[in-house]
């Protein structure tokens, strides 16, 4: 995840630069709250595991000083914490941003399903479409949830699966980027003019995208609880995402076990944008060089053909 992390911030100026898109990368220091004394003891744990990584800090902060720094902050509170070192970005505009400067590498974008692969001898010779084909030279299968779907089509096991994910967007009326809130129960991050982000909800429910009632209720009650005001709060939109996980909770990343030239990098599940430029990185590597230095043992995509 450091190294991850590290790809991440490298690539952000560069890719500002030649793209023209701003996906306001910034570092967003977060009040996690608590509600009761089993929370306030894990709480006791994240401070431990947040000084353990250069970059990351955290530390108690007193309930006066909560109060004083959030106003309208409940009363059901009893104390908390500050941590520092994560970042925040608009993750749309970030994907914005990928695809333009792989279109202007010379990259081509074909919005089309693929139906199935022209293999010759443990190879993938083409990904076939309703309507036509594309020779390839490597496949990489990057599919999110849908890649097990993929991986089928060639006979590879990969037990990726999607879970659900919703975020409620808001509206503040008294906007503070200072602070980011959390609790155990979702996470309030400050965005770009007023928007504030509820996040998140997980579901297994199949392939399902559709927003839900459910999530939203779910979501204003959290937030609410943490700043009473929120229940208030003007809902701009609400999001829903299927994340791809697997069943050990580690990616998958590297050659496809039986061929030759097919690669698969998915399994980010809520962490997809931190490890993206790590995914892209280590295909680009396995492609062109045959080998990456990137550690990827624990996510090899032979790790399923035994089960």
């Amino acid at each position: 995840m450091r190294l991850a992390f590290a790809l991440h911030r490298d690539l952000w100026r560069p890719l500002i630069q030649s793209t023209g898109v701003d996906f306001h990368p910034r570092e967003v220091a977060t009040i996690h709250v608590a509600f009761n004394e089993e929370e306030l003891l894990h709480h006791e744990v994240m401070i431990r595991d947040f000084n353990c990584v250069p970059g990351f800090s955290a530390e108690p902060i007193s309930l006066a000083r909560i109060h004083q720094t959030l106003p309208g902050v409940s009363k059901e509170v009893v104390g908390g914490i500050v941590t520092r070192g994560t970042i925040s970005i608009d993750c749309q505009s970030f994907a914005k941003a990928l695809l333009r400067g792989a279109l202007r590498e010379q990259g081509e974008l074909i919005s089309a399903p693929a139906i199935s692969f022209t293999t010759d001898h443990g190879r993938v010779v083409a990904v076939c479409f309703d309507d036509g084909a594309i020779t390839a030279d490597a496949v990489v299968l990057a599919g999110g949830p849908w890649t097990a779907d993929l991986a089928a089509m060639l006979s590879i096991p990969l037990p990726v699966s999607p879970l659900k994910g919703e975020i409620l967007r808001l509206m503040s009326p008294t906007p503070d980027r200072k602070y980011s809130l959390a609790s155990r129960d979702c996470t309030m991050w400050v965005k770009e003019e007023g928007q504030v982000w509820v996040a998140s909800t997980e579901e297994r429910c199949g392939f399902d995208k559709a927003p839900s009632a459910t999530a939203q209720r779910h979501l204003r009650a959290a937030a609410g609880r943490i700043l009473p005001a929120s229940r208030q709060w003007e809902i701009l939109c609400q999001t829903a995402c299927l994340r791809p996980v697997t069943p050990d909770g580690m990616p998958v990343i590297g050659k496809a076990p039986g061929w030759e030239n097919v690669f698969i990098a998915t399994g980010g599940a809520k962490k997809g944008i931190l490890l993206g430029p790590a995914m892209g990185k280590a295909m680009a590597d396995l492609i062109v060089d045959g080998a990456t230095d990137l550690p990827l043992s624990q996510a090899d995509p032979a790790r399923f053909e035994e089960e």
